[in-house]
């Protein structure tokens, strides 16, 4: 069993400057080009659809337009948490609980 890790250096001003910045441009761009990973992420987290989160594009658009659209917390854009990582929202966490079934942990795709 092998696994991997691809590591990406970002600008963090300019990263968290895509947040809500309604960029339609980008959007098309990861679309055209990530189109696959996105449709093969939203058959690797069907079950989280169907309970309510929003597809990869979708969740995508979300930030980049400073969501949310759903009002569903467990499955909507918190912006608060996105510019301030590590900060936990009330009454839960920032991070995900690696004890529950339904979080990923293998790869996909």
């Amino acid at each position: 069993m092998s696994s991997s890790l691809s590591v990406y250096l970002l600008d963090i001003a300019a990263t968290r400057a895509l947040v809500g910045s309604r960029n339609d441009q980008l959007l098309e761009v990861i679309s055209e080009r990530f189109g696959d990973d996105l449709a093969c992420d939203d058959n690797y987290f069907s079950y989280e659809i169907e309970q309510g989160a929003p597809k990869a594009y979708e969740a995508l658009r979300e930030v980049v337009h400073g969501g949310p659209v759903n009002s569903d917390e467990d499955h909507a854009f918190q912006p608060d948490l996105a510019r301030s990582p590590g900060r936990s929202r009330p009454g839960g966490s920032a991070s995900l609980d690696r004890s529950d079934p339904r979080v990923p942990t293998g790869l996909h795709c």
